[in-house]
């Protein structure tokens, strides 16, 4: 199962009063991102710092084009551009957030863990910080440690669904499918238009072998969002799991499509082939 990892535009500077060409090459940028344009994004957005250097919000910009980077996976130049971001203004807690899941993709998870213990410090009811760091202790096997990020979020926030989640992520790696089940049934009953949800709950019913139940809840997460990679990985696994490995195939690549890996399917795609 996925956990979310949030990475973000931090906000337009469109409306902020600065001189026309500036705020024009902004505007440029914004649009060209706004289409999934990136490439012409990164360049208005390069442009716009070149036209006003020394603008005291151009920690924005270069958040921005940190992010913009990322999505072309430019991630060297994405990890510089977010450490611009913060020399200019070190508190920007989003910005930390996006370097420390950019950081993250890049393996480095102690830097990672650090700039999320530099968002707590700043902001202690960070739920994005605690729920990121959490799932870097869970995954560097600080199992008790997450345990504790994940019960901080439901101390902040009680209804973060996700902190719930990646719980019961933890049981179902020591093997508490009955446990696992139950909290799913509850979640769906609070937050029944959340497909991740339903995802997860076709993935430990499949576990189950209640490979039936668990296309019904997959095909529910599907028409919640036609657009969630994760949601065709798992009906793919049911149907291998049934030996309808063209349907599975398809669901892969529609996988593969909507932007999921294709080197986590390598292995999975390679059995279909045999």
């Amino acid at each position: 199962m996925k956990r979310f990892l949030v990475t973000f535009l931090v906000l337009s500077v469109a409306h902020i009063c600065f001189g026309q060409d500036y705020k024009t090459l902004i505007n440029q940028a914004n649009y060209f991102f706004g289409q999934n344009d990136y490439e012409n994004a990164e360049i208005f957005y390069k442009k716009a710092l070149i036209a006003d250097s020394t603008n005291k919000m151009n920690y924005i910009v270069y958040s921005n084009l940190g992010t913009t980077q990322r999505r072309i996976r430019k991630n060297n130049e994405a990890l510089e551009s977010y450490t611009k971001a913060l020399e200019l203004n070190p508190k920007a807690t989003a910005v930390l957030n996006n370097r420390a899941s950019l950081k993250r993709v890049m393996e480095d998870m102690k830097g990672s863990t650090a700039d999320y213990d530099q968002v707590i410090l700043i902001d202690p009811k960070n739920e994005e910080a605690y729920l990121n760091r959490g799932h870097n202790k869970d995954k560097s096997g600080d199992i008790q440690g997450a345990i504790e990020d994940y019960k901080k979020i439901l101390y902040i926030n009680p209804k973060n669904f996700m902190a719930e989640t990646n719980l019961a992520n933890i049981k179902k790696s020591q093997n508490k499918y009955d446990e696992v089940l139950a909290d799913y049934n509850r979640l769906i009953k609070e937050h029944s238009k959340e497909p991740i949800l339903f995802n997860n709950r076709a993935d430990i019913l499949m576990v189950l072998k209640q490979y039936e139940k668990a296309m019904q809840d997959i095909n529910k997460a599907i028409e919640l969002n036609v657009h969630y990679p994760m949601a065709y990985v798992t009906k793919g696994q049911i149907e291998m799991k049934l030996n309808q490995k063209e349907e599975a195939r398809k669901d892969f690549m529609k996988a593969v499509e909507l932007g999921f890996d294709i080197n986590e399917l390598n292995c999975i795609l390679n059995d279909i082939n045999k």
